[in-house]
């Protein structure tokens, strides 16, 4: 019995330790063409804010795991959803990071 609490413990620590991408020059170059000036740097801010911030309410999300049209939707709502539920505040700046950080680094791993 014990082992297999071990091993479901195993499994679901393992399904939240899901790593994100982190951003290349190249990305930048691919996400400018959706996000007018977009920069490294501006991708490497919104991954921050996506890895500090959306994994207080829960695991990592795949930034391919959407469309560009439905992060639109989700990033707002689960935004407004963590500052109800749980005191989290993400500013509508930090919002358009983690936007811009999830639509372009999906492209990067739907093209796997």
């Amino acid at each position: 019995m014990k082992k297999i609490i071990v091993i479901a413990v195993v499994i679901l620590l393992s399904s939240c330790s899901a790593k994100l991408l982190l951003p290349a020059q190249p990305d930048a170059e691919r996400g400018a063409a959706i996000f007018k000036g977009l920069t490294l740097d501006d991708l490497n801010k919104g991954k921050d804010v996506f890895d500090k911030k959306c994994t207080q309410c829960h695991c990592h999300k795949r930034p391919g795991s959407w469309t560009e049209v439905q992060w639109r939707r989700i990033v707002p709502a689960m935004a407004e959803k963590a500052e109800k539920s749980n005191k989290i505040r993400i500013s509508t700046a930090e919002q358009e990071q983690v936007l811009r950080y999830v639509v372009t680094m999906g492209q990067h791993s739907s093209k796997k």
